[in-house]
């Protein structure tokens, strides 16, 4: 423990021994050797220049929707960016990455800005749905982003554009690289509309998602798959939805809604998301995952991919 005590006097806003559970919306995992909670960019780009220079493993958390930490917890640094004031101008959004995306999606919609209401009842922060593509009813965040600021492994501080991320299904650039750079602030660019009828469609979707679990979980736990022409064939046509196959078909069709491991289950109403029930440990989850990736390749031959990470 060594250079941690070198860490920590260095840095007194940093935590030992942080639960991590209560910071994910699955609500497991163990504990992070050093947790730093801020607001502040420098104090960030000091800790993980810090961090790097004297390897320590360094992980970037944002709303904690879309992650399961090991029940062994995170041996390293666990940074978790607090939002700052949200800032219009004209149809532009300047958003903390630590901005939860609900609450981005109302202030868009209360200055008659339209393009976000896809995102209407989706958890998580800004930055989460930036690093991973976050999407639905056929639009996603790629198409309103206009640029970020990034914290580099290096400690520099860079704008990348929309062409940096190379967006594409539920992914980005960021994604690929895994945790090597952070998202500290984003520009989003929408178009002026009727406040009316952009609070109407956020509404509709909210509604439309009412049928989801409500219970602990990190929504759907694979991306649904792309309808290539190979792939197709071996799908029913009516399992087919704008040119995607639903992953909780697939599941479905394998009979495993239901299916029980530990403290987690397949949902009975969704089968593309996996409970915890409220005695799950995080390696139930991973069971119950690697379950279903096993089971869909052998019927299919479809190796599935997942939409949230999992972190030792």
């Amino acid at each position: 423990m060594g250079k941690y005590q070198t860490f920590l006097q260095k840095f007194p806003e940093v935590k030992k021994d942080t639960l991590l559970s209560p910071l994910t919306t699955y609500k497991v995992g163990g504990k992070a050797d050093l947790f730093l909670a801020t607001a502040n960019e420098k104090l960030i780009k000091d800790a993980s220049e810090l961090a790097a220079r004297m390897k320590i493993k360094t992980f970037f958390l944002g709303g904690g929707s879309n992650v399961v930490f090991s029940d062994r917890g995170f041996r390293g640094l666990i940074v978790k960016l607090i939002a700052k004031p949200t800032v219009v101008k004209s149809t532009k959004i300047i958003v903390s990455a630590g901005s939860p995306l609900e609450e981005v999606v109302k202030t868009a919609a209360q200055n008659s800005l339209s393009g976000l209401e896809w995102a209407a009842g989706i958890p998580g922060t800004l930055g989460g749905a930036v690093y991973g593509n976050a999407g639905a009813w056929g639009q996603d965040i790629a198409k309103t982003f206009v640029e970020a600021t990034i914290l580099t492994p290096s400690g520099k501080i860079q704008r990348w554009k929309n062409k940096d991320f190379c967006f594409s299904y539920r992914s980005s650039r960021l994604k690929k690289i895994k945790g090597k750079h952070i998202i500290l602030s984003v520009v989003l660019k929408l178009a002026s509309g009727n406040q009316k009828k952009i609070k109407q469609e956020m509404e509709e979707n909210i509604k439309n998602r009412g049928h989801l679990p409500i219970e602990p979980s990190a929504g759907c736990i694979f991306k649904n798959i792309i309808a290539t022409e190979k792939i197709a064939k071996k799908i029913p046509n009516e399992a087919i939805k704008h040119g995607k196959i639903p992953v909780g078909w697939l599941i479905e069709s394998l009979g495993l809604k239901g299916k029980k491991i530990g403290g987690a289950i397949i949902s009975p109403e969704h089968a593309n998301f996996i409970i915890n029930t409220g005695k799950a440990r995080a390696s139930d989850i991973k069971k119950l995952k690697d379950l279903i990736k096993k089971k869909v390749k052998e019927r299919f031959g479809i190796i599935l991919e997942e939409e949230v990470e999992f972190v030792e």
